[in-house]
């Protein structure tokens, strides 16, 4: 098995458990936004721990280049500002749709079409070509989330 299926496999794994504890945080506790940045404070501790062992190991190569703002280029402050907003706004929304919803199979299987916005895109931004496979999967992945949803 390649690589990158084994690691897309154990982030299917690691979404369905986020999932799953989401849903009962929201639908048991509270739907306030509140939950998901506190997760990010926590999450925010122990990135700062990885990083410190990473710094620590040596395999943080480009720590120098990033860890001085004046180093970084202003597009990557810029993304890496925009990708934090992102991250914050989907869990905001990811709550909300959770709250108000019924099956969070049935919202992530809306949530997931982004899938084929990102293949269209990056098919364009870098390079890589659309199969007729590709299209036929994304056909399947339209009829499925309707169905899904509407059944």
């Amino acid at each position: 098995m390649e690589k990158w299926i084994y690691y897309s496999l154990i982030l299917v794994i690691i979404y369905i458990i986020w999932t799953i504890m989401f849903e009962y945080v929201i639908k048991k506790h509270t739907d306030c936004l509140c939950i998901s940045l506190f997760t990010y404070i926590i999450a925010g501790i122990i990135s700062i721990l990885i990083l410190k062992n990473h710094i620590h190991t040596g395999e943080c190569k480009h720590y120098e280049s990033i860890s001085d703002i004046k180093n970084i280029s202003k597009t990557l402050l810029l993304f890496l500002i925009i990708m934090a907003i992102c991250i914050i706004l989907v869990n905001k929304y990811w709550a909300h749709a959770l709250s108000h919803g019924g099956n969070s199979g049935h919202i992530t299987s809306i949530s997931n079409l982004s899938i084929i916005f990102v293949t269209v895109i990056s098919t364009y931004l870098f390079d890589t070509k659309i199969k007729k496979e590709h299209i036929i999967g994304i056909g399947l992945m339209l009829g499925g989330s309707y169905f899904l949803t509407k059944c």
